[in-house]
């Protein structure tokens, strides 16, 4: 009979597989991008905490413009750096996000896969940042955004013992007007 709860691994660590994908480990180049995830502030109840610009009839965010405190967000939020390696699938040929029909047809997204060593918990709420790097691959100063995600599904990748290893994100650019407003 095994014993599942020994010390003892006979397996690779996912987790240290994906620190070796990221930072590279001889003979391999690190294949890490710097990136933002915006993760949305809770309180004691796990809800979101709404900004003060919304309308408390309507549950909209300000129209007037990005407001100075969530930019057009509707909730509180806060950022981090990250470190993710970004796949682009293309089109969403999965059943991570159905298509939806509309008037003029069918809506095909295209996708961005993001895999982020274990940081934290992430929800769907959260969002992920791409930044504006320069030839070498290092973030341009000032800091810039280059494009928002949406999270469209989450998948925890766990391993015998049901550690989270890293999550494995499948997004959608969120189209917004204010990437670089401060």
């Amino acid at each position: 009979m095994r014993n599942f709860y020994s010390g003892n691994r006979t397996e690779i660590s996912l987790r240290d597989e994906l620190i070796n994908t990221l930072d590279g480990n001889f003979p391999e180049i690190s294949k890490k991008q710097k990136g933002v995830v915006r993760r949305m502030r809770r309180d004691s109840s796990d809800n979101l905490i709404a900004c003060v610009c919304n309308d408390l009839v309507s549950g909209e965010g300000d129209k007037d413009g990005p407001c100075p405190y969530c930019l057009g967000e509707k909730f509180y939020w806060e950022e981090e750096f990250i470190y993710f390696y970004r796949f682009e699938p293309g089109y969403d040929t999965s059943r991570a996000l159905k298509e939806m029909n509309i008037v003029p047809g069918n809506l095909n997204v295209p996708l961005r896969v993001f895999y982020v060593d274990y940081q934290g918990a992430l929800t769907k709420d959260d969002k992920m940042i791409e930044l504006v790097l320069d030839s070498s691959g290092d973030p341009v100063e000032p800091l810039r955004r280059r494009a928002i995600y949406r999270i469209g599904s989450l998948f925890d990748a766990r391993a015998d013992e049901g550690r989270i290893e890293y999550w494995k994100v499948v997004c959608y650019e969120d189209k917004t007007l204010s990437l670089n407003v401060v």
